[in-house]
């Protein structure tokens, strides 16, 4: 009597807990994502069981067990992860060493402001993230981008090879210090004198209006578009191509000048830190219960390691239409190097999903090389030169995070070197 109506019990709350977990992440919007599938596979043959009643008692024990090994191995992985994403203790951190957060720019998008900040704080020490355990941090330049000061002077005037990155966080350097990340370890380079340009969040768009703002104006340089396949395309789905400001630096000529516009921009970025602070602060228990629901319930802490991740809402945005957008973006570059005698490469980025059994990014990353090799666009595979080395995995945070560590960031740097000492 007790198999029956433990077996009966093990079916109903099982299903309840998969159709909770389908609404309540909303992954019934992404049919062919991995955690979808499983989901879906698991319970059916959970529903094929029931209907043997002789040996569902035995299979749905060893099933509980199974289960609560899993819950077990993903509690342990996460109460021993040293990285730590809670708002509010950067916070922490922040105030008791004097540091300012970034605030990055596609956080102004919504915002009704005057200009739209291209970059963070400027001349302060400024806290990224902790992805291996502890915070990474940067001096910010007199500009609010992770360079030494002056170095924006310094590479209007120099004869060295000059390189202007710009990008997400990946190219910033967050989860890393200032000195770890790729174009700092450039800069040491007594040949090359690199100028960082490169925000969080920055998609498509965005980093296209960080050259025009802070970088046009230099000659004779080589601009390196760090793109970063897990996001830039689903940022500018998203947001960007929705905003007719940053639409504007898609025509000619257009500019809010913020070279002059230095103290204004500083000040908007200041509101928008004490919002963000009075918002992390009014919801941090908030924060931390959805930290432990994601990481614990949804065992994402887990999935992490076993690539089981949903990115399928960002693969949608790799759509016909965006290609389209995307093509004539490089376009707006090629035109712009024209202008001032530089030399535009593209830097392919990986995600760490591609390196993953069952990734979703072959298609996306063929049709961008062909696009690249069509319009006879110079380009570093940072995927191609990830895949030699053969552990690919060891660039990234743990192995597991969305940012590079330092060593991600050296080996891209010698990478990139590499590449200019083969060119001459």
């Amino acid at each position: 009597m007790y198999k029956d109506l433990f077996s009966k019990l093990f079916f109903i709350l099982f299903v309840s807990f998969s159709i909770f977990t389908i609404i309540d992440t909303q992954i019934y919007k992404y049919v062919y994502s991995k955690p979808f599938i499983f989901l879906i596979i698991i319970n059916l043959i959970i529903a094929i069981v029931f209907f043997y009643k002789k040996k569902r008692f035995l299979i749905y024990m060893n099933l509980l067990v199974f289960f609560i090994s899993i819950f077990i191995i993903n509690l342990f992985l996460f109460f021993t992860d040293p990285s730590n994403p809670l708002q509010s203790e950067r916070l922490k951190f922040m105030d008791k060493n004097n540091f300012y957060p970034t605030v990055p720019p596609i956080t102004h998008l919504g915002d009704e402001i005057e200009i739209i900040p291209l970059s963070g704080l400027s001349n302060v020490d400024t806290v990224t993230s902790n992805e291996n355990g502890y915070w990474g941090t940067y001096k910010s330049d007199e500009f609010g981008f992770n360079n030494i000061t002056n170095q924006h002077e310094k590479i209007l005037n120099t004869k060295d090879k000059k390189l202007i990155f710009i990008g997400d966080s990946m190219t910033l350097g967050s989860a890393v210090y200032q000195d770890e990340n790729f174009v700092s370890i450039l800069n040491k380079n007594p040949n090359i004198t690199a100028l960082n340009l490169g925000y969080g969040g920055n998609g498509l768009l965005l980093a296209l209006a960080s050259y025009i703002e802070y970088g046009k104006h230099i000659e004779n340089a080589n601009l390196i578009f760090c793109f970063y396949e897990g996001n830039d395309f689903f940022e500018y789905e998203v947001e960007e191509k929705k905003h007719p400001l940053l639409i504007k630096y898609l025509g000619d000529n257009f500019s809010q000048n913020l070279l002059n516009l230095n103290e204004k921009k500083d000040k908007i970025v200041r509101n928008k830190m004490i919002n963000q602070k009075n918002r992390a602060l009014k919801n941090k228990n908030k924060e931390k219960y959805n930290l432990y629901y994601k990481e614990i319930l949804q065992i994402y802490t887990l999935r992490k390691r076993l690539g089981l991740l949903n990115n399928k809402k960002e693969m949608l945005a790799y759509s016909e239409e965006n290609f389209n957008d995307f093509e004539k973006l490089l376009d707006k570059y090629k035109y712009l190097v024209k202008q001032n005698n530089s030399n535009f490469i593209f830097l392919y980025i990986p995600s760490r999903e591609h390196f993953y059994l069952g990734h979703p990014y072959t298609d996306s990353y063929n049709k961008i090389i062909s696009i690249l090799n069509n319009k006879n666009i110079e380009f570093i595979d940072l995927y191609s030169e990830m895949k030699k080395t053969g552990q690919p995995l060891d660039f990234y945070s743990r192995k597991i995070m969305r940012h590079f560590n330092s060593n991600g960031h050296k080996e891209t740097s010698r990478i990139i070197t590499d590449y200019f000492s083969e060119k001459n």
